[in-house]
C-alpha cells in the first residue's frame, strides 16, 4: 500500500489473509483499490475515505478494472464490512440479492457484494424495489446502499419482466456503486402494455445515485416501449463515473446510456476507468447499438425535455455509426434517449479523448 496525493490510500498489491483480524484502511481523502483484497477467513474490512464533493453521499471509493474485493470461504462466519462507520449486510448469492426485496427495512439497509456472482441459473428474477407483479415496495423502492466492492454479476436474465419497472434494480432513491453486469439480458414482458416502460440494464427508474458501475449485454424493451436505457431507463438522480455498452432497443426514448435525464450539469459526468488505463476520464458513455421505431433516440443523448432537440457531433463519425433509428431524428447527441439540455453537454466532453480512443471504443 502507498500513500498518494493529499491524503490517499493506493492498494497496489494483492492483500489477502484467513485469520479472524480486521484490516483497517483509514484515508484522508481517497481509498484506491489497484489489487485484489481476499478476506479468506473471519476478518473483517474496515475502509474509511473522504466523501465524495459532487456526490456527498458517496465515499471516495475507487476500483480499478479487475480489481474487487472478495470475501471467500464459508459465509457468514464472523465475516464483517465498514464503511465510514456503517456496517454492511454481506451478499454471497443471487438469493441474498434478491431478500433485499423482504421488507421495507431490508429495503433501506447497507449492502455489499461479498464475490463476484455468476446467475447462469436463476430464473425469475423480481427487480430489487418491486413485488411479484412489479408494484412499488416501501413507496419508493430501494433506498439503501447497495456496494459492489469491484464485483461482478454475470448472466443475469431479466425475462420476461413482471411489470414496467425493470432491471437489476426495477426503482432506485438509494445509492448503487462499483458494481458490473457482464452478459445480461433484460427483456419486457409481452403481456405487459405498454410491454415496457422504464427498462434499464441497471436500473428501470434511478432517483438516487448510481456511481462507477457498469452494464454489458441485451436490453429489450419490446415493441411497444419508451425509456428504454442500457444503464437507466428514466433517471432523475445522479449518474457518476459509469458506462454501458449493452444492445438496446425498444420503440421511443431510448438510450445507450440513460434515456430520460432531468439532471442538473453537475449530475451526469465522470467515466469508468478502461483497461491498461486506470485514469478517470470527464465523460459517462455508451458505446452500445441503439435501435428504436421512434424519435427520440440516442447513443448517449437523445432529446431535451425541453423540446428543443440537438444534434450529434457528426465530426466523429465512429459514434454516429453505432445509432439506429427508424424514427426521423438520427443525430441525436449520444448519453440518453430524452434529456434536459443541461445534460447533453456531456456529449461533447467524448471529443476529449484520443482518436485512438475513441476509434478503439466505437470498434468494440
Amino acid at each position: 500500500m502507498t500513500n498518494a496525493g493529499p491524503g490517499d490510500i493506493n492498494v497496489n498489491a494483492p492483500i489477502s489473509w484467513s485469520s479472524g483480524n480486521t484490516l483497517a484502511l483509514n484515508a484522508n481523502h481517497a481509498i484506491n483499490i489497484n489489487g485484489p483484497i481476499t478476506i479468506a477467513g473471519a476478518g473483517g474490512l474496515n475502509l474509511s475515505a473522504a466523501f465524495d464533493p459532487l456526490l456527498t453521499s458517496v465515499p471516495m471509493l475507487f476500483f480499478s478494472l479487475g480489481n474487487s474485493v472478495q470475501f471467500t470461504g464459508t459465509p457468514n462466519i464472523g465475516r464483517s464490512l465498514t464503511i465510514n462507520g456503517q456496517p454492511y449486510t454481506l451478499l454471497y448469492s443471487m438469493i441474498d440479492v434478491q431478500n433485499i426485496n423482504a421488507s421495507n427495512a431490508s429495503l433501506s439497509g447497507n449492502f455489499a457484494l461479498a464475490k463476484s456472482l455468476d446467475t447462469s441459473t436463476l430464473t425469475n428474477w423480481m427487480p430489487i424495489g418491486t413485488n411479484s407483479v412489479g408494484q412499488v415496495l416501501n413507496g419508493t423502492g430501494f433506498t439503501g446502499a447497495f456496494e459492489g466492492l469491484g464485483n461482478t454479476i454475470a448472466n443475469l436474465k431479466i425475462s420476461p419482466a413482471p411489470g414496467n419497472l425493470v432491471g437489476l434494480f426495477g426503482i432506485s432513491d438509494g445509492t448503487i456503486r462499483n458494481v458490473g453486469l457482464l452478459n445480461e439480458t433484460v427483456t419486457a414482458a409481452a403481456n405487459v402494455t405498454p410491454s415496457g416502460i422504464f427498462v434499464g440494464g441497471l436500473v428501470g427508474m434511478n432517483a438516487g445515485t448510481i456511481a462507477q458501475s457498469f452494464t454489458k449485454g441485451i436490453v429489450n424493451g419490446g415493441s411497444d416501449s419508451f425509456f428504454v436505457g442500457g444503464l437507466v431507463g428514466w433517471n432523475s438522480g445522479s449518474v457518476f463515473q459509469s458506462y454501458a455498452t449493452s444492445s438496446v432497443s425498444g420503440t421511443g426514448s431510448v438510450g445507450g446510456l440513460i434515456t430520460t435525464a432531468t439532471v442538473q450539469p453537475t449530475q451526469i459526468l465522470g467515466s469508468p476507468s478502461f483497461p491498461g488505463d486506470r485514469s478517470f476520464h470527464r465523460a459517462d458513455f455508451a458505446h452500445a447499438a441503439v435501435r428504436t421505431g421512434g424519435q427520440l433516440t440516442g447513443h448517449r443523448v437523445g432529446h431535451a425535455a425541453s423540446g428543443r432537440r440537438h444534434r450529434g457531433d457528426t465530426k466523429w463519425r465512429h459514434d454516429d455509426a453505432r445509432l439506429r433509428s427508424a424514427g426521423r431524428h438520427r443525430h441525436y447527441p449520444n448519453l440518453a434517449g430524452d434529456s434536459s439540455p443541461s445534460a447533453t453537454a456531456d456529449h461533447h466532453a467524448w471529443r476529449r479523448h484520443s482518436a485512438a480512443r475513441r476509434d478503439a471504443l466505437c470498434s468494440a
